[in-house]
């Protein structure tokens, strides 16, 4: 594109609607800094003016609740005012536009494609113990004795990150109070808490890594004394990733802030499913979109 060209509507369109690349909005910025016409027609599509009123207006009425000191707003909506021109405005928000995509093309050639194989397929990329991690039996239908029912929350047929996981549930109405009990397999007790009357409690001692956990909690209220979960619902079980993993993960999440679906697939494939479960749902929050919505579903056991 050269600087006696304009830009097409179709390059407008992407702009507006944020479907530029980097590369793409790196073009549209070398244009802009020198034709005014497609500076102001960007603008324009873009309802400038209107967003400056938009502020305005919020900063006025902020003025006059006298939530900030009388000069501040006055000196902001005249800054706003001379952005209006477009070229201050436009500037700025084209910077911001730059830098979110340049984030996003940081995936290296790699990372985009099996972002696009996952994306396709539907299913997160698992590692084969997570299969051990969800039993047959593990959720409990129902309560047919009319006893107190508890539900285990966190953690439950995942791997975890950290060698003292958090462990949380769900409490009872009443006064009771809670023992968490954790298993190595056979039932032989690793760590236990004492009683405490919250929802949620970080063992003191380091759990070994590479070995299934099961947990289960004592619910006490005076001589009532229950375990959860009940027969016939099996002990939530999970795993702990080994040192090497944990370290490796916690860097690429540093540097991949934001790339919520990579961190997703990164977090399956090492069986951390219920990150991987946030991931996918802070990248639905930004695109709504079906695919990601069904890689989120598949991760319900029943559908894996």
């Amino acid at each position: 594109m050269t600087s006696s060209d304009h830009l097409g509507p179709e390059i407008r369109f992407g702009y507006c609607n944020q479907l530029l690349s980097a590369g793409e909005l790196r073009m549209v910025d070398a244009h802009i800094s020198t034709c005014g016409a497609c500076r102001e027609a960007l603008a324009l599509d873009m309802d400038a003016d209107g967003m400056a009123r938009s502020l305005r207006a919020e900063l006025e009425t902020e003025a006059r609740r006298g939530q900030w000191p009388a000069f501040v707003p006055f000196a902001i909506a005249a800054a706003v005012l001379l952005a209006v021109s477009a070229a201050t405005w436009f500037s700025i928000h084209r910077q911001a536009r730059v830098d979110v995509a340049s984030r996003q093309d940081r995936q290296t050639p790699a990372e985009q494609e099996t972002a696009e194989n996952v994306l396709r397929s539907g299913r997160l990329p698992l590692p084969d113990f997570v299969k051990d991690l969800t039993p047959p039996g593990q959720v409990l239908m129902g309560n047919p004795t009319g006893e107190p029912n508890m539900q285990l929350l966190s953690p439950v047929a995942t791997a975890v990150l950290s060698s003292r996981p958090a462990f949380r549930w769900k409490r009872l109405d009443g006064d009771w109070t809670y023992v968490v009990r954790v298993f190595r397999p056979g039932f032989e007790l690793v760590t236990a808490s004492g009683a405490i009357s919250g929802s949620e409690w970080t063992p003191v001692s380091e759990l070994s890594s590479g070995i299934t956990y099961q947990w289960q909690i004592v619910a006490q209220r005076g001589a009532e004394r229950v375990t959860f979960p009940q027969p016939p619902g099996v002990p939530p079980r999970f795993r702990v990733v080994d040192l090497g993993t944990s370290e490796r993960l916690l860097d690429f999440a540093k540097s991949r802030g934001g790339a919520h679906l990579l961190l997703a697939i990164e977090y399956a494939k090492a069986g951390l499913i219920e990150d991987a479960r946030r991931e996918l749902r802070a990248e639905l929050q930004r695109n709504a979109d079906p695919a990601v919505q069904r890689l989120l579903d598949n991760l319900d056991p029943k559908n894996r």
